[in-house]
């Protein structure tokens, strides 16, 4: 998937909305990423692990194998009237996600997700997890092998959100951007080039280079420090 997931974009715009902008094509929301994604590190890595700044969010599938480390998205489709096969995932009321283990006979409600003959519970919808074991198909909600958490750093996913959308829009007409895409945009832009600089004194929290013995050395030769900058 990337860094940034679809409900990232929630407290801005809503999902029909970015429908409409992308014409529901999610390779475009890709793409709008990872020219932001180079776009923000560009401004960071004079100063920040960039490295590390962006994990890459997998959507959890039945049969991968999730490998210790990994952050897996979880989610399916809505639950519906029709006839299911061991393995398939469906979200039921819109809040837990669950996995069939024996393949549905009737598309009635007699064998709905509630059903435990049919179904289990593998985990929240449209929840982040953390992989502590390897495993393959293991249910999200086993805390042996999973950790709920969304360990990404909040205000990089909102610089983030502002700067696709602005990228969104651009593709569809660049002379006609709303305005409050545009301020938004260059407002992040303008934290950027301040959290860049040193002199400005500004810590957003974003894990620093460990510069370890490749600082280099500080050398004099009879000069005399001046304290005043300009």
């Amino acid at each position: 998937m990337g860094f940034i997931i679809r409900h990232d974009f929630d407290q801005l715009i809503t999902q029909t909305d970015i429908d409409v902008l992308t014409g529901a094509d999610d390779h475009i929301l890709v793409e709008a990423e990872r020219s932001t994604q180079l776009e923000v590190k560009s401004y960071l890595r004079a100063r920040f692990d960039v490295a590390s700044m962006f994990p890459d969010v997998i959507t959890w599938t039945n049969t991968r194998v999730n490998t210790a480390g990994e952050l897996v998205f979880l989610t399916a489709p809505n639950w519906a009237h029709q006839l299911y096969t061991v393995g398939e995932t469906v979200n039921f009321d819109n809040e837990k996600i669950y996995r069939c283990i024996l393949n549905t006979t009737s598309s009635g409600n007699n064998e709905n997700p509630n059903n435990a003959t049919y179904w289990e519970l593998i985990g929240s919808n449209d929840t982040l997890y953390l992989v502590d074991v390897t495993n393959t198909a293991e249910k999200l909600n086993d805390t042996d092998f999973f950790t709920e958490n969304d360990p990404r750093d909040a205000l990089l996913i909102r610089l983030m959100v502002d700067l696709m959308l602005y990228e969104i829009h651009s593709r569809i007409n660049p002379r006609m951007i709303p305005e409050l895409r545009i301020q938004r945009r260059d407002d992040v832009i303008k934290y950027l080039s301040s959290v860049a600089d040193p002199r400005k004194n500004i810590d957003p929290g974003f894990p620093l280079i460990d510069f370890g013995t490749d600082r280099g050395v500080d050398i004099s030769f009879g000069v005399t420090t001046n304290n005043n900058i300009y």
